[in-house]
């Protein structure tokens, strides 16, 4: 009996983002847009400006009309999927079989929550968690490292600084940012200011000691595993947050980092009891007999199975107890029926990815078969306890139908009509603004390219004297490889190309010679020999760079008249006033950013006192 091993990180990281705060929550959630009967909240519009912002404090600071344009997209959002419901897109059977797959994936993480995560992280510590998210604390530090590795007498200088320093903070008129800058050694706060944080992002010790202080109260010295800390608190701010139930899978992501371990081990434990319940087995012979027979399968160009009959296709590699549950078309297929995991089963699965991969010994081998015979069970296992018809499932399977809907959809209305256009739609696409369709001016030269500034001047100068560059001293003295072989000629140069040397030659007349110019350490001297004006661009020539050009202006056109359309077609309302007001009363930190080097974004740093994300 093997165990079939469950990636958890795999399996059910697919809904692994989530919101970074917490949102309004429906007490205080106007509707700021009507699309038909669909009404979009304030709570919709704050997350998806969060989306594109990051933080609260940017998405604060964005101009009212980021929000105005980010509502219209939401509202392009809505009026397509009523197109695609008018369609029946969800209803086309191949998009049924990817809503049904969905469905699985949505399952499994269901799953994953209840039997794996819940199991080791208690409500009561999740609630706990909430609890704090009403609040941001904005405090300052310093930091004396102290290493559990350093030796006692390092330990006991480490704590006599750090009450030294508390001694000199709590002076009366002490200035806490100069001492912090002067003795802290937190390399990414220098003046000890960490900004507005909330819980969670603190290792525990240093969130649990700012949380109890009053805005202008100095902690007394405590200890982390960074070292002593004395943290002043400099204000507080509430925020606001979503309902308990509706941030639970949020907070939950978030202490399943301080938990992976424990996590871990609970998912083996239950895929163990699983393979009892299924009666999984390895046969191990029938691997190491196949997999000795297999070719090459690490190039896309070799057929690994090719060296196979049909007896060896069907021999089974893992057996088990097949479930009744029909969950996909594998639960038709014969092997699944007989309960076995065979070489045409992982060639189906190989040919629904798209291609083959690597099976250099039994080892990988036996690995696939676990893994595909592991998603199987999972699969019997949430149908036959009712996980798909739970609605979180649901509305998850949903959402994530929605996207696929929606670029199906935008294929059809949109890609359809532009992608493969006619030679008559290219060229009328040109003929509307011919001036565009030019070609670029181009000109031939000799250069020769040093790398000693006064070695070109002094070249430049005499050649200009001659009134000639001459091509064996251009393939003696120049620099450039490439142009060595062709006595230093250089064919076709537009202004775009080799930096100054495209540049000025736009203006340079045939004969002249031009130089020294060039960026540090490179310095060109040349002489043009020939001028290529521009010219109008023929649809062959051009072809690769009008096609792309036509893809994405005329998509854009389609896609406004489409827009333009369903904007008729339904009535869409905006409310004005609760979107100007989406922030008000929202403090935000005024403090300097910052750096992107910060112990936020920077974990190895042994001066970080956050957690690691």
């Amino acid at each position: 009996m093997s165990t079939i091993r469950w990636n958890a990180m795999k399996t059910f990281a697919i809904f692994a983002l989530a919101l970074v705060i917490a949102l309004t929550g429906c007490k205080k959630d106007p509707v700021v847009a009507e699309v038909g009967s669909k009404k979009i909240r304030s709570n919709d519009l704050k997350i998806e400006m969060l989306r594109r912002t990051r933080t609260i404090d940017n998405a604060v600071k964005q101009p009212v009309e980021m929000r105005f344009e980010a509502l219209d997209n939401m509202i392009d959002r809505e009026l397509k999927l009523m197109d695609a419901h008018e369609k029946k897109i969800e209803e086309r059977p191949e998009v049924a079989k990817i809503f049904k797959q969905q469905l699985m994936r949505a399952g499994q993480q269901e799953l994953y929550n209840v039997e794996v995560r819940d199991k080791i992280i208690k409500t009561s510590t999740a609630k706990d968690f909430w609890k704090h998210l009403d609040m941001e604390v904005k405090a300052s530090h310093i930091l004396i490292q102290s290493p559990e590795s350093a030796d006692a007498s390092a330990k006991a200088m480490a704590k006599a600084r750090i009450d030294s320093i508390y001694k000199a903070v709590t002076q009366p008129n002490a200035d806490f940012a100069a001492i912090a800058t002067a003795t802290t050694q937190d390399m990414s706060s220098r003046d000890g200011d960490l900004g507005y944080f909330k819980w969670g992002t603190m290792v525990d010790e240093f969130q649990s000691v700012a949380w109890k202080l009053d805005p202008g109260k100095i902690s007394k010295p405590f200890q982390t595993s960074y070292g002593w800390h004395i943290v002043k608190v400099v204000d507080r701010r509430k925020v606001d947050r979503k309902p308990f139930d509706e941030m639970k899978d949020e907070i939950m992501r978030t202490l399943s980092k301080v938990h992976r371990k424990e996590l871990t081990e609970r998912a083996q434990a239950f895929i163990k009891d699983l393979n009892n319940k299924y009666k999984v087995e390895e046969q191990r012979s029938n691997i190491a007999m196949i997999a000795a027979k297999l070719g090459p399968s690490n190039t896309i160009d070799v057929d690994p199975f090719a060296t196979l009959t049909d007896a060896d296709k069907n021999l089974p590699l893992i057996t088990f107890k097949p479930g009744k549950e029909n969950w996909g078309v594998i639960t038709e297929k014969n092997y699944y029926k007989e309960g076995k995991f065979t070489i045409q089963a992982l060639m189906d699965k190989f040919a629904e990815a798209g291609r083959p991969g690597p099976i250099p010994d039994s080892a990988a081998l036996a690995g696939y078969g676990r893994d595909v015979v592991g998603e199987w069970l999972l699969n019997d296992y949430i149908m036959k306890n009712g996980y798909t018809k739970d609605k979180k499932v649901l509305d998850r399977a949903q959402r994530e139908s929605e996207v696929h809907i929606l670029s199906r959809l935008d294929a059809e209305v949109v890609g359809d009509r532009v992608n493969h256009p006619t030679d008559a739609d290219l060229q009328n696409f040109m003929n509307e603004n011919p001036a565009r369709w030019m070609t670029q001016p181009q000109v031939d030269m000799v250069e020769v390219l040093f790398i000693d500034p006064k070695a070109a001047e002094n070249f430049a100068a005499a050649a200009k004297k001659r009134g000639k560059i001459t091509l064996a001293e251009a393939k003696r003295l120049t620099k450039r490889a490439a142009a060595k072989g062709k006595e230093g000629i250089l064919e076709k140069v537009t202004p775009s190309m080799h930096d100054a040397i495209g540049a000025t030659s736009a203006n340079a007349k045939v004969g002249e010679i031009v130089g020294p110019v060039g960026v540090p350490p490179n310095w060109s001297v040349y002489q043009v020999t020939k001028r290529i004006e521009p010219h109008p661009l023929t649809l062959e020539a051009g072809r690769q760079q009008i096609e792309q050009s036509y893809r994405t202006e005329v998509g854009k056109r389609v896609r406004a008249e489409w827009m333009k359309g369903l904007r008729e077609k339904w009535k869409v309302t905006v409310f004005e006033q609760p979107v100007k007001n989406l922030y008000v009363g929202v403090k935000v930190d005024e403090s300097k950013p910052k750096s992107e080097n910060s112990r936020l974004s920077d974990p190895k740093r042994m001066d970080q006192i956050h957690k690691d994300k």
